[in-house]
C-alpha cells in the first residue's frame, strides 16, 4: 500500500466510525450498543443501516453494503483507498503526506489547464473569436453567461494551446496527460499538437472550482459535434456533472436537482434563473453522478429534448439508482431543447414541465403506448409487461393492472391474468433464477471457515495445520484465507475489519460484508470451527467415494477390487468423522 500500515492504523485508531459516518447520515441515532440510520446507498424509508462502535463496522441489511471507516468514506465519496485513508486523517487531524509525486503531478495538471483556459477565453474575445461569440450570441447566451460559465474558444490553429505552453517552459509530455495536447511519433521525433481546434470551449469544473478538464463544441460542420477531454489522474467524467460547482448550494436548498443533456441546456436554464440545473458528461447518468446528487437531494428530475436521442440510454441507466434513496423523475419537453424552450417560452412555462415530471415506471409506459398506436394490443403489453415486473411491490404493480384496464378498455383481472402467464418462471426483478447462481456447499464452507478466522484471529493457528492453501477450491475464500496466512506469518495481528483495507472492492469485500451481516458469535469458536472443517473432509470423502464408484462402472475388472477398499477406506473414515459431529457439543480443539 502507498500509506504504511503504522499511519494507517494510528488513523483507524483514532477515528470512531460513528463520528465519521455522523457527518454523511444526519439520521444516525443509537440504538442499544449500535447506531442506526437511513442508508445513504439506497433508498428507503425505515432505517436499516447499523453502525457497530464495537466492531468498527457498518452494515446495511437493505442493500448488504459494508465494511469498516476506510470502505464508507471510499463509496461515499468515490475515492480509492488511500483518498479515504486521506480523507478519515484529515477529519481526525492526522494529516496523510504520501504520494507526493502525484500530488506535485495533480497540481501541475490543473495549473495547465487553469493556464489554457485563461487563454482560450481572451482568444474568445479577439478577432480571430468572432465567429465563436457570434455563435453563442445569437443562441442566447449572454455576456454574463458567457463570463458565469468562463467559456472560451479555441482557435482554428494546429499549434495554438502547444505554443502557449512551450512559451511557458510546460513539458509537453506532462502537457498531452491533460488531453489539451495530443502526441504522435514518427521517426523517432515526437510531434505535438492541439487537440481542440475551432472549437467553443467549455471548461469543466470540479467541486472545488478547480478546471479539470474541456468540453468542445464545433462551430461550422465537422464531426464530433461535441468532444470532452479524455480520461485523466483529474478527470474522470462518470464522477462528474457539468454545473454542478455552481448548482451545489442551490440543489441543497431546493432539495432537487434538474438534470439536462448538454453544456448549453445547463448555461441557458441557469441564465432564466434556475439555478439547481446539471448535466451529464454523457447521455447517461451513472450510479456515481446519482449518488452524488442523493447525498444534496431528495429528488432528481431528468429532462429530456423534444426529439433526444439518448432517452433510452437513459432510461437504461436508471437502474443504477434502484438503490439511492432519491426519487427520480423523467420530463420530456413537448418542442425544442431546454436552452430554446427557456429563452423562448420562459422560466415558467420550463419549470411547468419540470412538476408535471413522471416516474420511471410510467414515462416508459407512455413512451410504449405512444410509439406503438395501431400495432398489436397483445405486443405493446407484453413490452409494457416486461417494465411491470421490474417493479419490486405487489401494491404497486396492482395500481398499474387498474391503469392499463382503463386505457385499453380490457378488464382487469384478464390483464393480471395475461401478465402471470407472461413472467412465468421469472422473477420480479427481471431475472431467472436457477440452482446454478447458488455456490456449492464445499465453497460455501470454505467461505464460512474464512470468515470465522476474521472473527477469531487465534483459531487462525488451528487453520494452518489443518486446512492447507491447496485444499480451497472458491477463489474468494481462498485469497483471502491467503492474506491471513500472509499476516499470521509476518506476525500482524488482524480482525474482520482490518481485512477490508485489503478487499475494498470485489466478492471478497461481498464476503467481508457478510461476515459482519451474519454477527458472529459462538459461546465456543473452537466447536463451530471444528464442525465446519469435519464437513469439509466429509465432503470431501463423498466426492472421492462418488469418483470411485463411477470407475467402478466404467474400468476394467483388473481394478474392481483396488476401487472398492479404497471406497471401504472412505467409508470407515466418513464414519469414525460422522461420530465427531454427533457430538460436536463436546469437541475441543
Amino acid at each position: 500500500m502507498a500509506i504504511p500500515r503504522d499511519t494507517i492504523e494510528h488513523i483507524r485508531q483514532k477515528a470512531a466510525i460513528e463520528d465519521i459516518i455522523r457527518r454523511y447520515v444526519p439520521t444516525l441515532t443509537k440504538k442499544g450498543k449500535n447506531y442506526v440510520g437511513l442508508c445513504p446507498f439506497h433508498k428507503e424509508t425505515s432505517p436499516s443501516f447499523t453502525v457497530s462502535p464495537d466492531k468498527q463496522m457498518f452494515y446495511c441489511f437493505g442493500c448488504h453494503e459494508g465494511g469498516n471507516v476506510f470502505t464508507f468514506i471510499a463509496k461515499v465519496e468515490h475515492v480509492d483507498f488511500v483518498q479515504s485513508v486521506k480523507i478519515v486523517g484529515e477529519i481526525v487531524g492526522i494529516p496523510v503526506r504520501n504520494e507526493e509525486k502525484q500530488n506535485d503531478e495533480y497540481a501541475t495538471l490543473l495549473a495547465i489547464n487553469a493556464m489554457i483556459a485563461e487563454r482560450y477565453r481572451q482568444a474568445l474575445m479577439s478577432a480571430a473569436g468572432k465567429r465563436a461569440l457570434d455563435y453563442l450570441l445569437n443562441r442566447g447566451v449572454t455576456r454574463q453567461g458567457i463570463d458565469e460559465f468562463q467559456l472560451g474558444y479555441a482557435p482554428d490553429e494546429w499549434q495554438y494551446a502547444t505554443d502557449i505552453l512551450r512559451q511557458k517552459n510546460v513539458p509537453l509530455d506532462i502537457a498531452v496527460k491533460t488531453g489539451n495536447i495530443n502526441k504522435s511519433v514518427k521517426n523517432s521525433t515526437s510531434h505535438y499538437y492541439d487537440r481542440f481546434r475551432n472549437r467553443v470551449i467549455f471548461p469543466i469544473f470540479d467541486q472545488k472550482n478547480e478546471i479539470i478538464g474541456f468540453g468542445g463544441r464545433i462551430i461550422e460542420s465537422g464531426e464530433p459535434k461535441y468532444m470532452n477531454s479524455p480520461e485523466s489522474l483529474v478527470f474522470q467524467k462518470r464522477n462528474i456533472l457539468y454545473g454542478f460547482n455552481k448548482a451545489r448550494q442551490h440543489i441543497a436548498e431546493l432539495g432537487r436537482a434538474i438534470v439536462v443533456e448538454g453544456y448549453l441546456d445547463v448555461i441557458g436554464v441557469y441564465q432564466a434563473g434556475i439555478q439547481n440545473v446539471v448535466a451529464p458528461l454523457g447521455t447517461a447518468l451513472t450510479q456515481e453522478q446519482l449518488q452524488l446528487l442523493s447525498r444534496l437531494s431528495n429528488e432528481v428530475i431528468i429532462v429530456f429534448d423534444a426529439d433526444s436521442a439518448g432517452v433510452k440510454a437513459s432510461l437504461r441507466s436508471l437502474d443504477v439508482a434502484a438503490n439511492l434513496n432519491i426519487t427520480i423523475k423523467i420530463a420530456q419537453l413537448p418542442e425544442m431543447d431546454p436552452f430554446d424552450f427557456v429563452n423562448k417560452r420562459g422560466a415558467r412555462e420550463f419549470m411547468a414541465v419540470v412538476d408535471s415530471a413522471l416516474k420511471p415506471v410510467d414515462f416508459r409506459i407512455e413512451r410504449i403506448i405512444a410509439e406503438n398506436k395501431g400495432k398489436s394490443q397483445v405486443n405493446v403489453l407484453k413490452q409494457i409487461f416486461d417494465i411491470l415486473r421490474t417493479i419490486p411491490f405487489e401494491v404497486e404493480r396492482q395500481h398499474y393492472f387498474k391503469k392499463l384496464s382503463s386505457v385499453f378498455q380490457v378488464d382487469e383481472k384478464a390483464i393480471r391474468a395475461d401478465y402471470e402467464r407472461f413472467t412465468k418462471g421469472k422473477t420480479t426483478n427481471g431475472v431467472i433464477v436457477t440452482d446454478n447462481n447458488t455456490v456449492d456447499f464445499y465453497a460455501k464452507s470454505q467461505r464460512e471457515l474464512v470468515l470465522l478466522l476474521c472473527n477469531y484471529p487465534l483459531l487462525i493457528e488451528n487453520a494452518i495445520v489443518d486446512c492447507s492453501l491447496q485444499d480451497f477450491t472458491d477463489t474468494v475464500a481462498k485469497n483471502i484465507y491467503q492474506t491471513l496466512i500472509t499476516l499470521y506469518e509476518d506476525n500482524e495481528s488482524f480482525s474482520l475489519e482490518k481485512m477490508f483495507d485489503f478487499y475494498p472492492e470485489g466478492e471478497e469485500k461481498k464476503l467481508l460484508t457478510q461476515g459482519f451481516s451474519k454477527q458472529f458469535s459462538f459461546e465456543d469458536p473452537h466447536v463451530a470451527y471444528s464442525e465446519i472443517i469435519l464437513n469439509m473432509k466429509l465432503f470431501t470423502i463423498d466426492k472421492k467415494i462418488n469418483e470411485f464408484a463411477e470407475k467402478i462402472e466404467k474400468d476394467n475388472r483388473e481394478n474392481i477390487q483396488y476401487y472398492i477398499t479404497e471406497i471401504e477406506v472412505l467409508r470407515r473414515e466418513k464414519e469414525k468423522l460422522t461420530s465427531y459431529i454427533y457430538n460436536k457439543g463436546s469437541i475441543k480443539h
